[in-house]
């Protein structure tokens, strides 16, 4: 797939194209009949700031393969929300704290939706008495396009600066969540 391998600009960059869309506005009735509320956009349009699950989940996959590749990211706009660099870590484990809360996620989506789809055990041809699982699996999968069109039609920019923090200060949204990063 062209996500797999070593970090390279140019991999980031399909990761970055995925993430695409993870901040949304709908109108605040919309969050009615889930009994919930989210931060209100400063545009008086009545909407609010959401996102699904699923920019998050990738976000966690992210951030754990820049992780495992030795990459450092940063925030351009927030350095003290640079949750991929080594802040707060347990020098004994040399563990980031955002690792931890992505991999504690990822597992929890896959136990709470899980995969029942069945994978084969075949014989290994080129290592005798050893098996490995068939990875070529026939599932239905969602139109990750069509989920992608939607959520860029609904999504803003953190050019556009529609977040106002309680006490009135308008943010950029990667000083809150360091979604957009450099990472070298």
């Amino acid at each position: 797939s062209p996500y797999q391998g070593y970090p390279t600009p140019e991999r980031t960059a399909r990761w970055m194209e995925l993430l695409d869309g993870y901040s949304i506005r709908v109108p605040s009735r919309y969050l009615d009949a889930l009994d919930l509320e989210s931060i209100p956009l400063n545009d008086n349009s009545g909407d609010v700031w959401v996102s699904m699950n699923v920019y998050h989940h990738l976000h966690c996959l992210d951030s754990i393969r820049h992780q495992v590749a030795g990459v450092r990211c940063s925030n351009p706009h927030n350095p003290l929300a640079n949750r991929t660099d080594h802040y707060d870590m347990d020098d004994e484990h040399f563990f980031p704290p955002h690792i931890d809360h992505c991999i504690e996620t990822l597992r929890k989506r896959l136990i709470c939706q899980p995969d029942l789809g069945v994978r084969a055990i075949a014989w290994n041809p080129d290592k005798p008495g050893a098996a490995f699982a068939n990875n070529t699996i026939n599932s239905a999968c969602v139109d990750w396009d069509a989920v992608q069109n939607w959520t860029r039609e609904h999504s803003f920019k953190e050019e556009e600066k529609l977040i106002t923090t309680p006490d009135g200060e308008t943010v950029f949204l990667s000083s809150q969540f360091p979604y957009h990063l450099d990472c070298h």
